[in-house]
């Protein structure tokens, strides 16, 4: 599984922890948020019960990429378009390694968690 940074991964893990390993959009946004750490504390405050209400996460003070990586989970989780297929293939707007997390993304949510640990043990 591809992460951002070491940060990226004890984030996640720290996310998954509290978070419906079957819930694939959750897992997904998840993944996405906890990728940028302003967006990740950002995205803590918005959990209620173990579910992130991503309409509630303060925007002000995020990155660019935070901003990116928000919209993506939103459109993931919601059926929102935010970011649209041309937004992904401006490499000015979405960077090469915000791509590939995007990605990474999506399949999580069309595979879940089990998929992407086949590919890891090389059954895929």
């Amino acid at each position: 599984m591809y992460f951002r940074n070491e940060h990226h991964r004890q984030a996640f893990r720290e996310g998954m922890k509290k978070t419906n390993r079957k819930d694939k959009e959750t897992v997904s946004a998840v993944y996405l948020l906890s990728a940028e750490p302003c967006l990740w504390r950002r995205a803590k405050q918005a959990s209620v019960y173990g579910k992130i209400l991503l309409n509630n996460v303060r925007l002000s003070g995020i990155t660019e990429d935070g901003y990116i990586l928000l919209g993506a989970a939103k459109d993931i989780k919601y059926g929102t378009k935010y970011l649209t297929l041309g937004d992904l293939s401006d490499r000015s707007l979405v960077s090469p390694k915000i791509y590939k997390l995007i990605s990474q993304a999506l399949q999580l949510r069309r595979c879940g968690l089990a998929a992407v640990q086949e590919v890891k043990r090389g059954r895929v």
